[in-house]
């Protein structure tokens, strides 16, 4: 498991140097274990968000379509799915949704969606996430 610093805090060497140690840096189980529990206290465990189930897939598929902005959509799905812990991997999962979305070809976005994003966005709008060519000409039309 891995640590991530929220509150900066200094190390001290064996030589005595101070070793400023910055908010966002990550810590191996190792490092985290050898913190004294006052610095412990500043770190907060990063772990791996588990898989979306398709209710929750859907759920961001539609806040997606909505237009509602990603920040937006992130803190609320995290504020009703604690066990989701990783905003950056929700944002992930939002970059896929972009990149699939025929009605906005200028974003890359990402292309690797789960199987439970995938039915999301089939059953959402398969015209406007699917991958048939034609259809990705056709959004592209309509939107000039």
């Amino acid at each position: 498991m891995k640590y991530q610093i929220q509150q900066s805090f200094y190390n001290f060497k064996k030589n005595g140097d101070a070793v400023l140690q910055p908010v966002g840096k990550y810590l191996s189980t190792k490092e985290f274990a050898a913190l004294t529990s006052a610095k412990k206290a500043k770190c907060v465990p990063v772990g791996k968000n588990p898989n979306l189930t398709i209710d929750q897939a859907y759920e961001l598929v539609t806040a997606y379509c909505e237009g509602i902005s990603a920040d937006e959509i992130v803190s609320e799905f995290l504020f009703t799915h604690p066990e989701f812990s990783a905003a950056q991997g929700v944002h992930c999962q939002l970059r896929i949704i972009a990149g699939r979305d025929n009605t906005n070809p200028q974003d890359g976005g990402l292309d690797n969606p789960g199987a439970a994003l995938e039915s999301a966005m089939m059953s959402v709008d398969s015209v406007r996430f699917g991958v048939d060519i034609d259809a990705k000409l056709d959004a592209l039309l309509a939107t000039i």
